[in-house]
C-alpha cells in the first residue's frame, strides 16, 4: 500500500487456481517460449532468416509509409477535442475508455484509472531514425492527464516489451509526474528494467498470476489484475534480446466489471476459452485488428480482423474494441483495411456491428455493465 509517500511491501502475486489442461508459459535456458502446440518457433519470428524473400520484398517494395492527411481524416477520424471532462467524472459503474492511440488506452473501472501499454511518444523504436513515426500525435499527453484533467493514474499494465507497446520516455514521464503512486504490472523478467527507471511498485507476473491493486480510501474493493496468455514474443535491442522476458495479456476484474486487454497476439486454440472460464462474463475486450499483412510474415504473431472476431466470440465479450491499428506503419495493409476487413468478418460471423467496434482517435466511450 502507499502511505505518506512510502511503498509498503506486499506478498508476491498469487496464482489463479488452474483448471485441468490450462495453458502455461515455458522457459528454456535463456528465453521464454510459447507452448509447444502453438507452432511458434524462433525461426518463425526472425523473418529475415526464415523467409528472407518475402520479408525483403515487403520491407523494401511494399512497406507502407505514413498515409496522406486526406486518407487519415477519411479512415482514422479524430475527435475535434477530447472530452476531458468525462475523464474527471467517469461513471461509478461500468467501464470508460479513452483511445490514446495504437494499444495505449486509459481504462477507468470502478474508480480506478489504468493505462495499457504506455506509448505517448511521436515514434516507436530505439530512436527516431530506426523507428516508426505516428500517423497522429497521441490524443492526450501524460501532462494533460496530470494537470488538465487532474486525475491519478493508479496502475499501468504492460503486455510485452516491443517498442510499439512500451516507450521508455513515456515510462520516465509517468514516474516524474506521478511518482510512486503508480502500480506497475509487467511480464515476468521485466521488474529490473522498470525499477532501474524509477518505478517503485513493480509486480512482474507469470501467466495466470493474480494481484490486487492498492485500495483507495474512498473506494470499495479494488480490482484484481491477472496476467493471461498470448501467442507472441518479446525483444528489445541488444540488451533485451529475443524472448528474454515473458509476454501476455491482461484481465482486470472489478467487483461488477471485467475488462480484457489482449495486447499483441496471434490466434491460438483454447487460450481464449480458458481466459473466459477464469474471467466469467467479460464486459469489454480490447483486441488487436492491425499489423497483419503479409500473412506469411505476421500470422504467427498478429491476428487479422477475422481472427479478432473469432477471439471476441470465444471470450464471450459483451463488447470488443479494435486496437493496434491506425497509428504506426508496422505492416503492409493500407489504413482502411483493418476496419473494412473487420466489418466483413463480423458479417460472416453473425456478430452485430455494435458488439465489436472501433473508436475514433481520442474518443472517450462508456460501456455500461450488463446484469450478470
Amino acid at each position: 500500500m502507499i502511505d505518506g509517500g512510502a511503498v509498503m511491501k506486499y506478498d508476491p502475486p498469487e496464482q489463479v487456481t488452474l483448471l485441468p489442461n490450462m495453458i502455461a508459459s515455458r522457459k528454456g535456458w535463456f528465453q521464454y517460449k510459447n507452448p509447444a502446440g502453438w507452432n511458434f518457433r524462433l525461426i518463425h519470428i526472425i523473418h529475415i532468416l526464415c523467409n528472407i524473400c518475402d520479408y525483403l520484398r515487403w520491407f523494401f517494395l511494399h512497406k507502407r509509409s505514413k498515409p496522406s492527411q486526406q486518407l487519415l481524416d477519411k479512415h482514422l477520424p479524430a475527435v475535434e477535442e477530447v472530452q476531458l471532462h468525462k475523464l474527471k467524472e467517469p461513471p461509478a459503474d461500468g467501464i470508460q475508455i479513452l483511445w490514446i492511440g495504437h494499444a495505449t488506452l486509459l481504462v477507468q473501472i470502478e474508480g480506478y484509472n489504468i493505462i495499457t501499454d504506455p506509448v505517448f511518444g511521436n515514434f516507436c523504436g530505439p530512436n527516431r531514425w530506426m523507428g516508426y513515426s505516428r500517423f497522429r500525435p497521441p490524443s492526450v499527453t501524460i501532462e494533460d492527464l496530470k494537470n488538465k484533467v487532474g486525475i491519478e493514474i493508479h496502475a499501468v499494465v504492460v503486455s510485452h516489451n516491443h517498442y510499439d507497446h512500451l516507450d521508455e520516455d513515456s515510462v520516465q514521464e509517468l514516474v516524474n509526474l506521478y511518482g510512486n503512486m503508480i502500480q506497475w504490472f509487467v511480464p515476468k523478467g521485466m521488474k529490473d528494467w522498470f525499477e532501474s527507471r524509477g518505478c517503485t511498485s513493480v509486480t512482474h507476473m507469470d501467466w495466470w498470476d493474480k494481484e490486487q491493486m492498492h485500495s483507495r480510501p474512498d473506494k470499495s474493493t479494488p480490482p484484481t489484475v491477472t496476467f493471461t496468455p498470448a501467442k507472441h514474443w518479446s525483444g528489445r535491442g541488444i540488451w533485451n534480446y529475443y524472448c528474454r522476458h515473458l509476454w501476455g495479456s491482461w484481465l482486470i476484474c472489478g467487483e461488477k466489471s471485467v475488462f480484457y486487454f489482449a495486447g499483441d497476439t496471434g490466434y491460438a486454440a483454447d487460450v481464449f476459452d480458458q481466459i473466459k472460464r477464469v474471467a466469467g462474463q467479460i464486459d469489454v475486450a480490447a483486441i488487436p485488428i492491425g499489423a497483419y499483412k503479409p500473412r506469411s510474415v505476421m500470422k504467427a504473431q498478429h491476428v487479422d480482423p477475422y481472427e479478432a472476431v473469432r477471439i471476441h466470440k470465444e471470450l464471450g465479450a459483451t463488447t470488443s474494441i479494435g486496437i493496434h491499428w491506425g497509428t504506426f506503419a508496422l505492416s503492409n495493409e493500407e489504413i482502411h483495411e483493418p476496419v473494412k476487413d473487420l466489418t466483413k468478418a463480423k458479417e460472416e460471423a453473425g456478430v452485430s456491428l455494435t458488439d465489436f467496434i472501433v473508436m475514433n482517435h481520442g474518443e472517450v466511450k462508456s460501456f455500461p455493465i450488463q446484469q450478470k
